[in-house]
């Protein structure tokens, strides 16, 4: 095998980073996965937040329902976990 340089080697098209479904619907269930997270002590709230703001953000979900939207389905999906936290 024959050594190339680095500037010779084409890059690797990285893979569509596209959300299959209906964008809120995923929301929705990574907002219960993490509110799950949330209630055994693996997410603090702020880390709760933070990643599914950077998510709904990444995807146009504000762009779609509305900042107001977002955070009411996050509120919705962890609401029951809050009050039963250790």
């Amino acid at each position: 095998m024959e050594y190339q340089p680095v500037s010779d080697i084409q890059p690797i098209p990285r893979k569509s980073k596209k959300v299959h479904g209906d964008k809120r619907e995923v929301f929705i269930a990574l907002c219960q996965s993490r509110a799950y997270l949330f209630s055994v002590c693996e997410y603090s709230l702020a880390e709760y937040t933070d990643v599914l703001q950077a998510w709904a953000e990444r995807h146009g979900l504000i762009k779609d329902i509305g900042q107001d939207g977002v955070q009411f389905l996050m509120d919705r999906c962890i609401a029951p976990y809050r009050e039963e936290r250790p």
